[in-house]
């Protein structure tokens, strides 16, 4: 359901905007009729007239950009390392480190273009030692320890990508059927809530396809 409630988002954006605004993210469902995140109303309600106060946040995430222009001006500065001149100032181990580090990556900085989950990052790390082997092959504890840890990690990594090859087909399959529905009704610059009321799916896609379509359309027009 999480997969077709993200997918009706990406629906409206397409419907009443084939050219999005930029910054269409920052809006709100209730004023705007995008499905954002509403950072420029909370900017405008919420923080209005309020006095800021100093905090240091670090993010364990998939990273940050440094130059976005809310960032650029308060971002942490490790103040042991001198920017750019190659070298561990701070003798902590990482060269360079000004702003934090992304850990995904080697000491070098380098390796770092394919962000993993961590659960498939320890699926590649012990499959090349273990796949394919039993217990009866290895011979040290750890050994025996890492392979029963590989056993868990695999068969948690084969779940995860079976539910999102499913996934996928869901949303191919609700794709496939909205392009369909769209198209029988007159393509999008003919589309009407009054002609997808009107129209009888013929397959159970397009059914799916008109479902969605209503529910999204149902909670544009009135957001409460």
């Amino acid at each position: 359901m999480k997969k077709i409630t993200l997918f009706t988002s990406f629906v409206s954006s397409i419907l009443f905007a084939q050219k999005p605004e930029k910054g269409w993210h920052l809006l709100e469902l209730e004023q705007d009729h995008i499905n954002g995140i509403s950072v420029e109303r909370t900017y405008k309600e919420l923080l209005k007239d309020k006095k800021s106060t100093a905090v240091i946040v670090g993010v364990l995430d998939s990273g940050v950009d440094y130059f976005h222009e809310d960032l650029k001006d308060v971002m942490w500065v490790n103040p042991k390392e001198i920017p750019n001149n190659g070298t561990d100032d701070d003798k902590n181990g990482y060269i360079d480190d000004i702003y934090g580090w992304n850990f995904i990556g080697g000491k070098d900085g380098k390796n770092i273009d394919k962000d993993n989950l961590e659960l498939t990052r320890l699926y590649r790390k012990y499959k090349q030692q273990y796949e394919g082997k039993s217990e009866s092959d290895l011979k040290s504890q750890q050994e025996k320890n890492e392979f029963a840890f590989y056993l868990n990690i695999k068969k948690d990594y084969e779940q995860e990508l079976q539910d999102a090859q499913a996934g996928y087909e869901q949303i191919n399959s609700i794709k496939k059927g909205l392009d369909s529905l769209i198209l029988k009704i007159g393509g999008i610059p003919n589309f009407s809530m009054e002609k997808l009321k009107e129209y009888t799916p013929l397959s159970s896609s397009t059914q799916t396809a008109k479902f969605i379509l209503l529910s999204t359309f149902t909670k544009i027009e009135d957001p409460k």
